[in-house]
């Protein structure tokens, strides 16, 4: 005899599905883009500390509008005046990653305190998920965004983005 079993997919940030999940939600897996945003869940008693498992990794990158009009090629290109970033907001994963990388940059000196800084005057929007900063950039609002390099190769298909810089030593080093 077959068994059928039915599996629904829920899709959105991190933030949202662990406040979801938290506040009663049903879910068997919860999949996050970032282990500090499992807490909810765990303070609501919806998951043990001992239950997180790695089954994936991903790395950060920045991004620009197709053909780079702003000619961004490192990291110090995000301090000029009057160019405009998207990020996520520091609750969500992307947010605090992209947080995490310029910080690193700083203590590698990849970029200087008044680098980070300027970028930070530089971000324009501040979104609820990596789509969202992602779209930014492909509709030519934002021009650069920090976004997962997996986002980055399904927008390739639609000539939206061009990867920039990827911070593959930064991002291992973060953690």
């Amino acid at each position: 005899m077959l068994n059928i079993i039915t599996v629904n997919l829920v899709f959105a940030g991190s933030r949202y599905l662990a406040d979801e999940i938290a506040q009663g939600a049903p879910a068997d897996v919860f999949a996050s883009a970032n282990r500090r945003l499992m807490a909810p869940v765990m303070r609501a008693g919806r998951m043990s500390n001992d239950s997180g498992r790695v089954f994936a990794r991903n790395r950060l990158a920045v991004v620009a509008q197709k053909n780079n009009p702003a000619q961004l090629a490192t990291l110090r290109d995000l301090v000029r005046p009057g160019l405009k970033i998207a990020l996520g907001t520091r609750s969500t994963g992307i947010g605090a990653y992209a947080l995490d990388v310029l910080t690193k940059a700083e203590q590698l000196g990849r970029i200087g305190v008044p680098d980070r800084e300027a970028a930070l005057q530089n971000v324009a929007f501040y979104e609820r998920d990596v789509r969202a900063v992602l779209s930014k950039v492909m509709v030519g609002d934002a021009d650069a965004a920090f976004v997962y390099t997996s986002d980055c190769h399904d927008a390739a298909d639609e000539a939206a983005a061009s990867i920039i810089y990827p911070l593959e030593e930064l991002w291992f080093n973060t953690g």
